[in-house]
């Protein structure tokens, strides 16, 4: 019998998980800046963790149509480790793509000079992405319009 679990605390590297994905049968975890697969019987199948020295969280995964994962989330790191764009302010929206075993195929940060933080993404009909959170910013760095709140 195979049922989706609402929320899964684990004490390891990653210290906070938000909830689990069904992909077909498996269910996958993203944590702050890893992902685990395992699948309906906890095996685990691989991990990945990305990101640099700053603070890295992710908040939304979704399984894309070729098979491989988009995470949306915030991220304070330079250009180091697993990112190739820094940080424009205190934290930016950071959008990462996997392939179906974790390797990252690409990544990319938007935000201005205040926090920006990613909350959810969603693959379009024409297979690029759709991107939503808040922003604290300025009309500086990627956004044309200042913040409305």
């Amino acid at each position: 019998m195979r049922r989706l679990i609402n929320q899964i605390l684990i004490n390891d590297v990653c210290s906070r998980f938000v909830a689990p994905l069904r992909v077909g049968g498996a269910v996958v975890f993203w944590a702050a800046v890893c992902c685990i697969e395992v699948l309906a019987v906890p095996v685990k199948q691989w991990d990945k963790c990305f990101g640099g020295r700053g603070d890295d969280q992710a908040y939304a995964i979704q399984q894309t149509r070729d098979g491989g994962y988009i995470v949306a989330g915030t991220s304070t790191s330079g250009a180091e480790g697993d990112k190739t764009e820094a940080s424009r302010g205190a934290k930016d929206y950071w959008i990462v793509k996997m392939d179906g075993n974790g390797s990252k195929q690409w990544n990319k940060r938007f935000g201005g000079s205040g926090d920006d933080e990613a909350k959810a993404i969603q693959q379009t009909s024409d297979g690029g992405y759709v991107v939503a959170g808040y922003s604290q910013s300025g009309a500086d760095g990627d956004k044309t319009e200042d913040s409305r709140g």
